[in-house]
């Protein structure tokens, strides 16, 4: 295990405890909040790793259908996905700082930089679906955000076995897969984490935008890309 499975959940606690708290003493002011500004966010391209590992369900293909046949666990060895697709994200703010969001995705890419000799991978594809709710500071044309994500993902990709699995493959059927045998690897998961990030307008509906986003799993995800809006509130 690695140390991150250790000290993540305490640290996305604290995280979500302070955002919590902001929030809650954002919108405690005497003026009732209004929307004000936001953005539409291309999700165009995307980074994705992970400091700990991820289950992937195991399928054979067998008479035309696949068919399941144990898990298999995916850490950091197998690379960083580069991917790129088309999504959305819409977010708007209040004139108290309060920032709300939705975003889907679908993505795809290759995996690079593996150390892993075990396992050659194809494209990958991977799509997403989340909700947020933090807070943002304006300041000039830089528009500062922070915000807790809820919400799930799906990944899938073609695999072979450059060599038998260790002990990290667990609960097959009907034995594991041999070397140079067709995979096929699926996974759903829970997303929950938060996420840091800034756009500057570059126009007067147009602008850049750059996020980072930590799991509770250890999962972790940066974009950046073009968004068409207006920023929210200004700081005095």
């Amino acid at each position: 295990m690695y140390p991150s499975s250790r000290f993540l959940p305490r640290a996305l606690s604290l995280l979500f405890a302070w955002l919590i708290a902001g929030s809650v003493l954002g919108s405690a002011r005497p003026a009732a909040a209004k929307v004000k500004g936001g953005y539409v966010d291309l999700l165009l391209a995307e980074a994705v790793g992970d400091l700990g590992s991820q289950q992937y369900d195991v399928y054979r293909s067998r008479d035309g259908n696949d068919v399941f046949v144990g898990t298999l666990p995916l850490d950091r060895r197998q690379g960083t996905l580069l991917a790129a697709g088309f999504g959305l994200r819409l977010s708007f703010a209040l004139d108290n700082g309060l920032r709300f969001s939705g975003e889907v995705s679908v993505q795809g890419g290759r995996l690079i930089g593996s150390t892993d000799p075990s396992l050659l991978t194809s494209t990958a594809i991977r799509a997403e679906a989340m909700a947020g709710f933090g807070y943002q500071a304006t300041i000039g044309p830089v528009v500062l955000h922070t915000a807790g994500l809820l919400g799930s993902d799906y990944s899938s990709l073609k695999a072979k076995l450059a060599q038998a699995p260790g002990g990290g493959a667990s609960g097959f059927a009907s034995g594991p897969p041999v070397p140079d045998e067709d995979l096929t690897l699926q996974r759903w998961g829970l997303r929950l984490g938060v996420q840091v990030g800034a756009h500057v307008q570059v126009g007067k509906l147009a602008a850049l935008y750059a996020d980072a986003t930590l799991d509770y799993d250890g999962q972790w995800r940066t974009r950046c890309g073009i968004a068409i809006g207006e920023p929210g509130r200004r700081l005095r």
